[in-house]
């Protein structure tokens, strides 16, 4: 066996094994770019989370309602005042949870944009 040839061996395994460790950085690279700080990796959070900001929105409609109630108007100020604390708690509970992203887009839905607020 020539020596050239365990030489070129060796050099294609160590070139092969030095690729594979780039593609593996790249691919790290690449994870940890998509990321945003403040947002959870998890999707069973991110979906909790944006289960958390639909519960706080049936609650802040639910606030309508309580005026409609046979309560004493205590018992509705009270019940009117736990409601909007479950709201306020739903909220950014689930904005933690979600993530910026996922706020910012659903949030996005609400608000006009500046061409309807011109005409």
């Amino acid at each position: 066996m020539p020596r050239d040839f365990h030489h070129s061996t060796t050099n294609r395994r160590s070139n092969r094994t030095l690729i594979q460790a780039q593609m593996n950085e790249d691919s790290m690279t690449q994870t940890n770019a998509n990321a945003s700080p403040g947002r959870p990796q998890q999707p069973i959070l991110i979906r909790l989370g944006v289960g958390l900001i639909l519960v706080s929105g049936v609650l802040w409609f639910s606030l309508f309602a309580i005026p409609f109630l046979s309560l004493t108007v205590g018992q509705k100020t009270g019940l009117g005042a736990a409601v909007f604390a479950g709201v306020q708690i739903a909220w950014w509970s689930g904005a933690a949870l979600a993530g910026p992203a996922v706020v910012r887009k659903l949030t996005g839905w609400f608000r006009r944009s500046k061409e309807t607020e011109t005409r």
